[in-house]
């Protein structure tokens, strides 16, 4: 389905491809921000929005005058990909109980990724997983990714990162994984986690003001993670990254706090930070609360200290050593499109560049206080595509294909996928 505007709703709208049914790839045939007006809710399965198919400056979504969640997920089989979402509506209150939210997935959401993903300015939440059908243990959020991306800047009013959470079957809502991103400027919660069995893998995490990762009694791998301190961490009460505590039960919308119940259970490996490795970067922190206290104790204790990591999934992640993350960070985010043969291009706007300058310079930075707005986006010239499936015509040539086969498209590769994905994967 190809979507050939920037308006909200109607035909050639990504709304129009988000909502349809059946399994569909949203590819775009024009660059530029996209301000959702309510929220762009996928309930039915099997979509692909491939971001890297816009031409110009790629797609936006969000920023001023947005209403509702930017992409909220309810449904499964669904992959997002070199999207950017700002968060930066000056219109709507900030705080832990309103305020923008760009990506979230709820009741029933299984088997989603989101790749190459940059997200910033968000008044409430970033990325939230939250599962509350109370009367259904198998309709739970399980098997998502967060992987590739840029999250930077909260509102200071409520400067959380992303996290997961369940008013319902907390053990069963697994496998939400976090891997190959740089959180940058970010107060705490870096994750957050309320359900079971989460992975946090090759991740870099500069300058917060809290904690980093917290969690009660949760289970956590954490795998080949770097915490870099900034300028934000100067005073911190909480000096280590990761802090867990006893966990109390409830969750962050009914209490009395966002943790499962019982004592942490944590499996450390290759990761590095202020204090060391492993678990030299770990403290308990006092109080019942989930979080507002100090540390107590450090490193956590022993019995919450796990040797070996969760069962392996069906897809591992690839973990990368801490040493080489910092040249694999210029490519994440939405830092890439597709040219007419098939090539990727770099298309990183100012704003994704100038965190990641800050970064690599250790420079100070600090909570967004709408001190940053959104980048120009070139609405740029979409290639030509006689089938209009997808795949432009110069790509089909250079590969021997019929530039006339309606069903090319769909048709399978002789590696197994379809001739689509092959050029959307750049292959």
């Amino acid at each position: 389905m190809e979507v050939t505007n920037l308006n909200d709703s109607g035909n050639g709208s990504l709304r129009a491809c988000v909502e349809a049914t059946g399994p569909r790839t949203c590819v775009f045939r024009v660059g530029g921000n996209i301000v959702n007006q309510s929220r762009l809710q996928v309930s039915n399965p099997y979509l692909t929005i491939a971001g890297q198919t816009a031409p110009g400056g790629g797609i936006t979504i969000g920023g001023t005058n947005m209403k509702g969640e930017a992409l909220f997920v309810d449904t499964h089989d669904v992959i997002i990909r070199y999207i950017t979402c700002n968060g930066d509506n000056p219109n709507t209150p900030t705080g832990p109980d309103t305020g923008t939210v760009c990506f979230e997935a709820t009741s029933g959401t299984h088997d989603v990724i989101w790749d190459h993903i940059s997200v910033r300015w968000w008044g409430n939440k970033g990325f939230i997983t939250y599962s509350n059908d109370t009367s259904n243990i198998d309709n739970v959020v399980k098997n998502v990714t967060l992987q590739n991306a840029l999250v930077y800047e909260p509102n200071t009013t409520h400067p959380v990162g992303p996290g997961t959470d369940a008013a319902a079957w907390p053990n069963e809502a697994i496998n939400q994984d976090f891997h190959h991103i740089l959180f940058a400027n970010v107060g705490h919660r870096i994750p957050m986690v309320a359900t079971s069995a989460i992975r946090l893998v090759s991740t870099v995490t500069y300058n917060w003001n809290y904690f980093a990762v917290g969690m009660g009694g949760s289970s956590m791998d954490l795998i080949d993670n770097k915490w870099v301190t900034g300028n934000m961490n100067e005073g911190n009460a909480n000096p280590h990254p990761v802090n867990a505590w006893q966990g109390q039960g409830g969750n962050c919308t009914t209490g009395p706090a966002c943790d499962l119940p019982g004592v942490a259970s944590i499996y450390m490996s290759g990761n590095v930070g202020p204090q060391g490795t492993d678990f030299e970067l770990t403290a308990e922190e006092a109080g019942t609360d989930a979080e507002g206290t100090a540390e107590i104790a450090t490193p956590i204790p022993s019995s919450w200290q796990r040797s070996t990591p969760l069962p392996t999934e069906p897809f591992p992640i690839t973990a990368d050593s801490p040493a080489s993350l910092d040249a694999m960070i210029p490519q994440w985010g939405n830092a890439q499109g597709l040219d007419c043969d098939g090539n990727w291009i770099s298309r990183q706007d100012s704003q994704d560049a100038r965190i990641i300058a800050q970064y690599q310079a250790r420079g100070s930075g600090g909570l967004f206080t709408g001190q940053f707005s959104q980048p120009s986006i070139a609405a740029g010239t979409p290639c030509t595509e006689s089938m209009h499936d997808g795949i432009p015509d110069q790509w089909k040539t250079s590969k021997g294909l019929s530039t006339t086969d309606s069903t090319l498209f769909k048709a399978t590769a002789p590696n197994g996928y379809t001739w689509l994905e092959n050029y959307l994967n750049g292959q």
